[in-house]
């Protein structure tokens, strides 16, 4: 299964962006969080996953994380490197459990958007409509 994105108004209590999949997705999604750590610039996850809502995602590399953000019609997950590498060993915990299961990715930040990482608990046809 592809790596898939969207973002819900209200799911499980409230605003989130949802990245779901197997674990290959889950796998991809790890390594483009490593990728990003290295900080080589802004990462469009366009091509590497299947947007649902057909909102951008883009991830920022900056000094102090600020978490998933409302960018135009899209979104920026601005993070340090050290939340990068975090979020990256989180969802490989998704990527290597035999069992459904999910991560919240949150900085703790005001005004960040709740991300999560699902693995083998939501089907390919989601939406947030």
């Amino acid at each position: 299964m592809i790596l898939r994105s969207a973002y819900f108004h209200n799911f499980k209590g409230g605003p989130k962006v949802l990245f779901w999949g197997d674990a290959e997705a889950m796998s991809k999604l790890s390594n483009l969080l490593r990728a990003s750590s290295i900080g080589t610039g802004p990462l469009s996850l366009g091509s590497f996953s299947e947007a649902a809502d057909r909102k951008a995602i883009v991830i920022h590399s900056v000094s102090r994380s600020v978490g998933m953000r409302v960018s135009g019609s899209g979104f920026e997950w601005g993070l340090d490197t050290e939340t990068m590498i975090s979020f990256a060993d989180m969802v490989d915990v998704l990527a290597e459990s035999k069992q459904p299961g999910h991560q919240y990715l949150e900085c703790g930040v005001q005004g960040e958007i709740v991300v999560m990482a699902a693995c083998g608990e939501y089907p390919a046809d989601l939406s947030p409509g």
